[in-house]
């Protein structure tokens, strides 16, 4: 009896641990999408906020200054004919914003940091 009693113990527990590894698993799943999704959303804030900026300076015309601090590290931000452009990593996912104009003398921005943004004669520089 003592023996049955054990054995059939060892069968729930055994089906009690299953269960849980499955709800972890799933879990996980879960957190990896939650993670991507934010990411995702954090680098389109970016680069909209960018694409803001440089529209503005691009409208203010010659001689408009704009300053502006980014923090966004799991982001590589380009800017390729009017378009910039945010490709998130590791889940490599893209966002795009169209620019007013594809006048600018960079095409790779820093995704951390002070961003200045100076219109010079119609053409839009960034350091």
């Amino acid at each position: 009896m003592r023996a049955q009693t054990a054995s059939e113990f060892a069968l729930v527990l055994f089906g009690l641990l299953f269960v849980f590894i499955i709800f972890a698993l799933i879990f996980f799943g879960q957190e990896i999408n939650l993670q991507q999704s934010k990411d995702r959303i954090e680098s389109y804030d970016t680069i909209r906020s960018i694409s803001i900026a440089i529209n503005y300076v691009f409208i203010a015309g010659d001689g408009t200054a704009y300053k502006i601090i980014i923090f966004s590290p799991r982001t590589n931000i380009s800017i390729n004919k009017g378009y910039i452009i945010a490709e998130t990593f590791p889940s490599g996912e893209f966002s795009q914003i169209k620019l007013y104009t594809d006048n600018i003398n960079t095409t790779y921005i820093k995704n951390t940091g002070e961003i200045s943004i100076n219109n010079k004669g119609g053409r839009i520089e960034i350091n």
